[in-house]
């Protein structure tokens, strides 16, 4: 993921907003044996990684990600990894 927004922006119909994002976490939860990306690497070097495991993890850590998605992703117990892409000028 990048951005979770609080509404649909039609001008970028490639970001998802609160409601997707929340359907998609939902079965995520439901379906997949969502895990850390750090637990998913151990379980993969180990041969134990589960069927449909799957980590989520956000790109350029927009703040969006913690005012949006964080929220919704607590609601689902769900763990996730976020990238920061900051620029020391």
């Amino acid at each position: 993921y990048h951005r979770v927004l609080e509404v649909p922006d039609v001008l970028n119909p490639g970001d998802i907003d609160k409601i997707i994002f929340d359907w998609q976490m939902d079965l995520l939860a439901r379906y997949f044996n969502v895990r850390s990306l750090g637990q998913a690497l151990q379980e993969l070097e180990a041969g134990t990684l589960p069927a449909r495991a799957v980590s989520i993890t956000f790109d350029d850590g927009y703040a969006d990600n913690l005012s949006n998605a964080l929220p919704i992703l607590n609601k689902y117990n769900l763990p996730a990894t976020v990238f920061c892409n900051h620029r020391l000028y």
